[in-house]
């Protein structure tokens, strides 16, 4: 080892001859390096936005869709919705729940005498 060589190490380590400045540059920043850094920063700021802001559409567009179809889909269901009524067939006394058929002359007056109540 030269006396050169371990007096200068001594002294870039800031133990040798007191010099804590040495040490305090290594993790000082430039004003430069902060510009370099903020500007990365705000460029991955500004991706990560832009990221958010076309995720956020995307979401809104396909709710918007969504919301039609749901509205269509409801107008079709309140269009076909009808009031039914059940037509007053006159059953006999000995009707007791069973299956019972109609004559489409029996169904025809039922019509008829509904649409004159009405």
């Amino acid at each position: 080892f030269e006396e050169e060589t371990i007096l200068k190490s001594f002294e870039t380590t800031g133990i040798s001859l007191f010099d804590p400045e040495v040490i305090l540059r290594r993790f000082k920043k430039t004003t430069q390096d902060d510009n370099q850094g903020s500007r990365e920063s705000s460029k991955k700021d500004a991706q990560k936005l832009r990221r958010s802001l076309h995720h956020i559409s995307a979401k809104v567009q396909l709710l918007h869709h969504e919301n039609a179809g749901l509205r269509e889909a409801l107008a079709i269901k309140t269009k076909h919705k009808k009031n039914v009524k059940p037509l007053d067939l006159q059953q006999r006394q000995e009707y007791h729940g069973g299956a019972v058929f109609w004559s489409s002359s029996k169904v025809r007056k039922a019509r008829v005498r509904q649409s004159v109540k009405e």
